[in-house]
């Protein structure tokens, strides 16, 4: 039966008060999911913004340690292209006691048996454009023994 005209006034009162207290029972069930996830979501926010922040962090200290290997592999280059370039350089024109290859620098400790041939070989360096003179120590230990150390820095690789 369709039509409520044609049922008894008791029964149309009672199937609305039915209908009613339905609708006010789905009324307060969507406003307590409704109030239920907002709450849920102002209290995940902040954890949700921390675990972003987190990943930053992450991806950061992985870039950052990308980068430090970069680094690390590029002085190592540095320093064999220092090296080989120094070694094509040489050619028998100097000798050295002590050689160090760090990066773009090179120390080099030498002795000689006067100045006049330590003089000669800070010429030979200043004269070829290769390298560039940082520093210059000059150490007289007796008269026959003059021991140089010199800090160079490679300007060009080739």
């Amino acid at each position: 039966m369709q039509d409520n005209n044609f049922l008894p006034l008791w029964y149309r009162n009672k199937i609305e008060k039915k209908k009613r207290i339905r609708f006010r029972i789905c009324m307060w069930i969507m406003s307590l999911i409704i109030v239920v996830g907002g709450v849920r979501f102002f209290k995940y926010q902040n954890e949700f913004k921390s675990l972003i922040s987190m990943n930053n962090l992450k991806n950061n200290r992985n870039l950052k340690s990308e980068n430090e290997i970069n680094e690390i592999q590029t002085k190592k280059y540095d320093t064999i292209n220092a090296f080989n370039s120094l070694k094509k350089y040489v050619q028998n024109n100097m000798f050295f006691d002590s050689l160090e290859v760090s990066g773009k620098e090179i120390y080099v400790e030498s002795s000689f048996n006067n100045i006049e041939t330590a003089r000669e070989m800070i010429e030979n360096i200043e004269k070829g454009k290769n390298y560039k003179i940082k520093s210059i120590d000059i150490h007289n230990i007796n008269e026959k023994k003059i021991i140089t150390k010199i800090e160079l820095e490679v300007k060009d690789y080739e």
